[in-house]
């Protein structure tokens, strides 16, 4: 068995996935420790792992620690790794990225020097011993149906050759009730990414919607976001302050359904078992959707492209959104 460190990528969604690969990792034996500055608020959460901040990147360290490592291509080890002092620590690494591989050689290895890139385009051929070689560095590339969360399992059934699990072994903390509060729904408005976002008063019409059903609507945004949200809201509405991702995840467990755009509080909900209602700007495929408990999307009725990116909030109504709860609640 190896000593495997696991990089993820900085956001939420990404960082819940590659506690997947890691807790699959960990079931066969391997020890593994993720590194990642958010799911490590929730270490306590996950028996089967360890989770720590990411360190202070020191050649040493990493080389004497572990035997081999698995890092997101576009997280900032492979800025160090592709240091030239360090750049022989690529032979035990195996990038992967939820964008494309080719995607991935243009933004994360086009400005690094050659020899860096050549050793990136072969970057698993020391790993036989792990059975990595040969595999894309691309979660998308994968030839695997469903989510980014299926295609991770898929990923890892490939790399260790025995059936895996997208679910996670949780130790929740003993105060804690899974949906406790059955009329508590909530609302999380924002995404790291405008364009994803429907519109605030979209938002606001389902949460009178729900009030008027006997719900309790109840808004989640992230700190930075907070004092533009108080002023939307204006006393109306609750909008809770947490100052931890532990505190969050605690708030959604108890809570009844979460309704978000593509964001990281949807994955984390979906993480937790809670039912989820996605908002989703596009009209076809979304491999990007909640994976564990899988979401209820709600797409535009109509995308064009001969209509403005901004348009197809339009063509998502209250209603398909208030009916897709009802659908999240029953199931």
């Amino acid at each position: 068995m190896f000593r495997i460190a696991i990089f993820s990528f900085p956001s939420l969604g990404d960082g819940l996935i590659y506690t997947s690969i890691a807790e699959n990792f960990s079931r066969v034996g391997h020890q593994v420790v993720l590194y990642s500055n958010l799911i490590s608020h929730i270490d306590a959460w996950l028996p089967n792992i360890t989770v720590n901040t990411v360190p202070l990147l020191e050649k040493e360290f990493i080389d004497n620690s572990y035997d081999f490592i698995i890092s997101d291509a576009r997280c900032e080890f492979v800025d160090w790794v592709c240091l030239p002092e360090n750049i022989k620590i690529l032979n035990k690494t195996t990038l992967i990225s939820a964008q494309s591989a080719e995607k991935v050689k243009k933004t994360v290895f086009a400005s690094k020097p050659e020899e860096v890139f050549a050793l990136a385009k072969q970057y698993s051929e020391t790993l036989d011993e792990l059975n990595l070689n040969n595999l894309s560095m691309s979660l998308q590339d994968i030839d695997s149906s469903g989510t980014m969360v299926d295609k991770a399992v898929t990923w890892c059934q490939q790399v260790l050759g025995q059936t895996c699990h997208k679910t996670v072994k949780l130790k929740i903390p003993k105060h804690l009730i899974h949906k406790k509060y059955p009329e508590r729904i909530i609302i999380s408005p924002q995404s790291p990414y405008p364009k994803k976002n429907w519109s605030a008063k979209g938002f606001l019409a389902v949460a009178e919607q729900l009030k008027s059903q006997g719900y309790q609507a109840v808004f989640v945004v992230a700190p930075a976001e907070r004092e533009l949200w108080l002023d939307k809201l204006n006393k109306q509405f609750k909008l809770p302050f947490f100052a931890t991702i532990e505190e969050l995840a605690s708030y959604i467990y108890e809570s009844s359904c979460v309704i978000a755009n593509d964001s990281g509080n949807g994955h984390l909900a979906s993480f937790l078992d809670i039912p989820v209602v996605t908002i989703f700007r596009k009209n076809k495929a979304f491999r990007w959707q909640a994976g564990w408990r899988r979401a209820i999307v709600v797409k535009p009725m109509l995308v064009s492209k001969l209509l403005s990116n901004k348009s197809w909030r339009a063509f998502i109504t209250t209603k398909m959104v208030t009916k897709a709860v009802e659908q999240a609640l029953k199931s």
